[in-house]
């Protein structure tokens, strides 16, 4: 409620006033009529909170005598052995069983007890997929033959490399010289073409799978 429409202050200031009121000293005197009224409720409302208070307290204090006091119990013990408290089977539920091998259609118990269904493959249908025969590593193709002319002064041989092996295919000794064959195949071909005042010797060898060839000429 507004102080300036309190009913006893209203009568105060009227009192106040007389019949021809001062406004300033009617003022005066309602300033001092509400800050007496503000002391008397202040004490009140200070006087009422420290009654609260201290019976609060004194609760508080009763209700702490009263409690109980808790014990401490006793403590258990422990003999090193548990006592199997399972029963033997439990209803509802199925135990699965060893099934053969053979078989499409094995079944497995759930908690519920439901037996549901679980299907395996057929060992005997056969395990092993079948081999594609595209998918298999390529075999390396054997290196097509080789066939090479060396010639000298005194003739020319032709030489074959096929399968890793030299063979000699072929010679021709110049007019005036003889031929010698000395190896005409495996890993070396030779041949010596020999003449009054001059040899000419070829020799090819077989060297990291190609042909090697030397030619000596010397004169006798």
């Amino acid at each position: 409620m507004s102080e300036f429409h309190d009913p006893e202050l209203e009568r105060l200031l009227g009192r106040a006033g007389g019949m021809y009121p001062d406004v300033n000293v009617a003022y005066e005197r309602m300033l001092r009529g509400v800050r007496h009224a503000r002391r008397r409720r202040l004490v009140a409302v200070s006087g009422a909170a420290s009654c609260l208070l201290f019976l609060g307290a004194a609760f508080a204090f009763i209700g702490s005598d009263q409690s109980p006091n808790v014990q401490p119990g006793d403590r258990g013990t422990f003999d090193g052995s548990f006592e199997d408290t399972l029963p033997d089977s439990v209803p509802g539920t199925t135990t699965p069983t060893s099934t053969d091998s053979t078989l499409d259609t094995e079944t497995t118990a759930t908690r519920s007890g439901t037996v549901v269904p679980v299907t395996t493959p057929n060992s005997s249908a056969g395990s092993n997929p079948s081999v594609n025969p595209s998918s298999t590593t390529p075999t390396t193709a054997p290196a097509p033959p080789v066939t090479q002319v060396f010639a000298g002064t005194g003739g020319s041989v032709t030489v074959r490399l096929q399968d890793g092996t030299l063979s000699l295919v072929s010679y021709s000794a110049t007019a005036g010289f003889t031929a010698d064959l000395k190896h005409t195949g495996g890993d070396r071909v030779e041949v010596r073409f020999e003449s009054v005042d001059h040899r000419t010797d070829i020799r090819i060898d077989l060297e990291l799978g190609s042909m090697a060839p030397t030619i000596d000429e010397n004169d006798t």
